[in-house]
């Protein structure tokens, strides 16, 4: 098996990755779900957080595979969703 480095997932990174999560929640983003069309309100709150999870795991899913730290920014923005969708 080839030697494959281990590369940290800087701060910055992290920033990078969640403005793409966002901007696909709410515009659209190339390769990623989403938007979320519909009003957000208490009756499609649940839709809109499972949307945003799934957007979130096909962001993060590169990252996961090569970055280090990814998992731990990965459940700091998970941590962050209902705060947000509130």
């Amino acid at each position: 098996m080839p030697f494959q480095p281990v590369l940290i997932l800087k701060k910055r990174d992290y920033g990078v990755c969640v403005h793409r999560v966002l901007q696909a929640f709410h515009l659209g983003a190339p390769g990623l779900p989403g938007p979320f069309k519909k009003q957000l309100d208490p009756n499609t709150r649940t839709e809109a957080k499972e949307l945003l999870l799934k957007i979130t795991r096909a962001a993060f899913a590169d990252d996961i595979n090569t970055n280090i730290f990814a998992g731990g920014w990965l459940l700091r923005w998970q941590a962050t969703i209902d705060p947000y969708l509130d």
